[in-house]
């Protein structure tokens, strides 16, 4: 609900809104409330997303610059979608110069590049290039034909068939079709939009947009194999500010979080990483047994702890930066609950 009045109020203003991946599809009459738009992907949908699509080239890069930026995103895209199919982020060194190689092959005669292009590639290698990387390209191979003629196929291996409107107020991708689909889908699907709007968001004045990560534990958790999404996520909050991107990600505990990996490990240094990169944190109510690790991990005193124990629906304990903190009630309208309110998938307002 503080999502949808957030997002809302910020497009009233001026700023643009974007969620890349809507399971539920609830933020349709969300997106229609405001002028914007939703996109429906999935079986059965006529709408397509490349997940090698590289989005419009900016009007300040060299050709060379701009084919040098094209071939490092599309690697770092396939490397991605190997690791979630493999269940893995370890990608041996022949098949990081195999995915360079088949990339290059593709380039020299396609202007627009796809997954199955690239699977040929490393299917069918020119023969100085088969000398060079042995058998671990066909393992590749191997890997990308579940996205080509396996049981992924017909998702994301055609050209775009939609554009990016950078100036529509709200644009959200609908993904209910995929509730019961497998979880390398959903998390593909995911790269795809995520990155889609992301490089489709020109940099500049009066660009500022706010990204919307709907149940980005589950993202980060279960659909996305060895953490590799989360390290993109951190990364991007790195860079966020620059790019003038605001993320919001929606969790439901902070336990979630420590599913990604031991305590101690890397990974799950990485997860409280992107908390703490998290200017403003908003927590509501929770179970009494939630209370004392969200107190550890969000640095709470026993006054803020029991603060939030007592909290009423609608009233959050918001963290603004490393100081400032406030008790918020979130305040709707008649018109905004009759459109942000749902019970479940295409539930009607109540």
């Amino acid at each position: 609900m503080l999502a949808k009045a957030l997002s809302t109020r910020l497009c009233r203003l001026g700023r643009k809104v974007a969620v890349p991946h809507d399971p539920n599809g609830e933020w349709t009459r969300v997106a229609a409330y405001v002028g914007g738009v939703t996109m429906r992907l999935g079986p059965g949908q006529t709408a397509r997303i490349n997940p090698l699509d590289p989005g419009p080239r900016r009007a300040d890069v060299s050709d060379a610059d701009w084919t040098q930026e094209v071939l490092q995103f599309q690697r770092a895209k396939v490397r991605a979608m190997v690791a979630i199919l493999r269940n893995t982020t370890e990608l041996s060194e022949i098949e990081h110069t195999a995915i360079d190689l088949a990339l290059e092959q593709v380039h020299r005669s396609n202007s627009t590049v796809l997954v199955p292009m690239v699977w040929e590639a490393l299917r069918h290698p020119e023969s100085h290039i088969a000398e060079e990387i042995g058998a671990g390209g066909q393992m590749l191979a191997h890997t990308l034909r579940r996205v080509t003629v396996g049981d992924l196929a017909d998702l994301m291996d055609r050209p775009s068939t939609v554009a990016f409107d950078a100036s529509t107020p709200m644009l959200t991708v609908d993904t209910s079709e995929l509730l019961r689909a497998s979880a390398e889908t959903k998390a593909l699907l995911r790269l795809a939009t995520t990155d889609w709007i992301e490089r489709g968001t020109p940099a500049g004045p009066g660009q500022a947009r706010l990204i919307v990560h709907e149940e980005a534990a589950v993202a980060l958790l279960n659909e996305v194999a060895g953490g590799g999404n989360l390290v993109g996520r951190v990364s991007d909050e790195k860079t966020a500010r620059h790019k003038r991107r605001s993320n919001c990600y929606l969790i439901h505990r902070i336990n979630d979080f420590d599913a990604l990996g031991d305590r101690g490990s890397a990974l799950h240094a990485q997860a409280l990483g992107l908390l703490a990169d998290c200017d403003t944190r908003v927590n509501y109510a929770q179970h009494t047994g939630e209370l004392e690790r969200s107190s550890q991990v969000l640095g709470w005193n026993r006054t803020q702890t029991e603060l939030v124990r007592k909290l009423r629906r609608g009233e959050g304990f918001w963290q603004i930066g490393p100081e400032r903190v406030a008790k918020v009630r979130n305040d709707c309208t008649p018109g905004e609950l009759a459109v942000f309110r749902t019970d479940g998938p295409g539930a009607a307002p109540r």
